[in-house]
């Protein structure tokens, strides 16, 4: 377990420092932070010490920074002790290793060699992302010609548990046949404008029959499965059919069709947009970039790669693109 945790926490700060830090550098340039913009003399305080090592205050400050929201959050949770004795922990075997010259093997430089092409890959996306401008009547225009991805439904759920199969004695759930007649007879009632919370009052049963008296709300999206969609093709007030699952029959009553507005919406068309954006650079690069790959290797493909020929050749490969 020592070994395995070790594994963890080594692999956890290779994942910071060769990508999170240097993309949070990136992300970080042009931007004043108070941190940055203070000139605090407790920047360049020494607050750790590994060997001849020296691992200033800005240097930890600028790791926290680069981390995710949940990664800094655990961090607050947990304070900088355990991030320091993890850049301890990896201070301690790099030195190790760079005294019997490990930095000196092929896997050590195949390794390296990766890396720097990763976080140059990362780099020029960021880049990109930073390049990509998303003008306000680009937005409006995808705003306008996307209305069903902005289209909501605010619903009310109905969910019956059904006892296991084999369950015996008290088990949590309803017979199959007495949750159906349990469902039909709640969708009975909501069809007829009786109250949902008098309808809750009248069936629910903890951990058997819930049903919500306050709606929720969906958005539409492509991912979302066959029986959440109805409810966009449903009128308010209307209720779906019942969703016969293996541990459950679930089905909504819908209340109400609100839209997304556009300034609600604005940040995630932008971001769309970005990103459509930079896949249209990303595919600029690769068609003018001539790429070969072994087809006895990688296998054949319909859609040859950029820069090739139908049997997935470059016509002309150059040196350094023959195998």
């Amino acid at each position: 377990m020592r070994k395995s945790k070790l594994y963890q926490v080594m692999g956890a700060l290779m994942a910071l420092f060769m990508i999170g830090i240097v993309t949070g550098a990136f992300a970080q340039a042009g931007r004043n932070t108070p941190d940055s913009a203070s000139g605090s003399a407790d920047s360049n305080k020494v607050v750790l010490k590994v060997g001849n090592m020296q691992v200033t205050q800005s240097d930890v400050d600028f790791l926290v920074r680069t981390l995710s929201p949940q990664q800094q959050q655990q961090l607050q949770h947990e304070g900088k002790r355990t991030l320091g004795e993890q850049y301890a922990t990896m201070l301690v075997l790099s030195q190790a290793a760079a005294s019997q010259h490990l930095d000196s093997s092929p896997v050590f430089q195949k390794a390296m060699e990766q890396h720097r092409n990763q976080l140059l890959a990362e780099l020029e996306y960021q880049n990109l992302l930073q390049k990509a401008a998303v003008t306000p009547a680009e937005v409006n225009q995808y705003y306008t010609t996307h209305q069903d991805d902005f289209k909501q439904a605010q619903v009310r759920e109905v969910a019956i548990r059904k006892k296991s199969q084999g369950a015996q004695g008290n088990g949590t759930g309803l017979a199959p046949a007495e949750a159906k007649a349990k469902a039909e007879a709640i969708r009975k009632a909501l069809a007829s404008g009786e109250d949902p919370k008098l309808v809750a009052k009248n069936f629910a049963v903890p951990n058997e029959v819930i049903v919500e008296t306050e709606p929720r709300t969906i958005q539409n999206s492509p991912s979302l499965p066959a029986f959440a969609k109805t409810a966009f093709q449903l009128k308010p007030g209307e209720i779906s059919q019942v969703e016969d699952t293996p541990s459950m029959l679930v089905f909504f009553q819908v209340v109400s069709h609100p839209q997304v507005s556009l300034k609600d919406a604005t940040p995630e068309i932008e971001n769309a947009l970005r990103q459509q954006k930079v896949q249209t650079e990303v595919e600029g690069l690769k068609k003018n970039t001539p790429i070969w790959m072994d087809p006895s290797y990688f296998g054949s493909t319909n859609s040859p790669a950029s820069g090739s020929d139908s049997t997935g050749q470059s016509p002309n490969p150059s040196p350094s693109q023959r195998p």
